[in-house]
This record gives structure tokens, sequence and C-alpha cells, in this order.
């Protein structure tokens, strides 16, 4: 919900949905939108893995999905708001570290920091209880 801090009134709803609008990553108070962690909104990811979307302040669901990979997400947004630096994983998949654009596109895969001598990925099987 977005309230006017001058009144405290009501000013519109900006999302809407059965699913879990998380923690907010950045507000960009000039292009009146703000980015945010989401989760089961997407019918095709894992409701526990945080998922990245941008949101505009001033339309009722004019929300964009940042970060499409089945994976749960930690994003870091960039000054200028044109690039997101993303790295996810699984419990089952070793940390992937990309750039971003400010649409979600991949523009540049990063190095994978985990992957040295000193330190070795362990994946972990998922598991399902009953």
């Amino acid at each position: 919900y977005l309230y006017d801090t001058a009144t405290g009134n009501l000013k519109n709803q900006v999302t809407d949905g059965t699913w879990v609008a998380g923690p907010i990553a950045k507000i960009d108070t000039v292009g009146r939108k703000f980015y945010f962690y989401g989760y089961g909104r997407e019918k095709s990811i894992d409701p526990y893995y945080y998922i990245l979307y941008e949101a505009k302040l001033d339309q009722l669901n004019a929300i964009r999905l940042l970060t499409p990979e089945n994976a749960s997400h930690e994003a870091r947004i960039s000054p200028s708001n044109h690039y997101i630096v993303d790295s996810y994983s699984t419990v089952s998949q070793e940390p992937v570290n990309v750039v971003r654009n400010s649409r979600g596109k991949v523009v540049m895969k990063l190095e994978n920091r985990t992957c040295n001598l000193f330190m070795r990925w362990n994946g972990k099987l998922r598991s399902v209880l009953r």
C-alpha cells in the first residue's frame, strides 16, 4: 500500500494477489517505483525462493519479474538503477553470479567465487517429508 506521508491517507494499493510481497530492496523516488522480494507469485518457481520484482508506485499490479530463475536470489541494485548484481542458488545448485540490466536480462556472468582451492561447494539433495 502507498500512503501519503503528509496526511496519512491511503493513496493506492500497489500489489494484489495470493502471494507474499516480502522485503523492500530499494525505493526509486524519482522513477516512482520500488524493488522488492516476493515469493509464491510465479507458478513455475518454488514458493519458498525469494524472487526480485520491480513495481510502479502509482499503478496497481504494475509489477515486473526481474529474476526469473527457479532459485533464491540475493540482488544489489546499482545507484543509477540501471544494473542489478544478482547471486542465486538452491540447496542443490551452486551459486550463480550475474549482472542484469534494468529489465532483468542477464548481460554478464561473473566468476564463481566459491570455486577455489580452499573451498569446495558441496550441494545437498532436496528432500520432501510426507
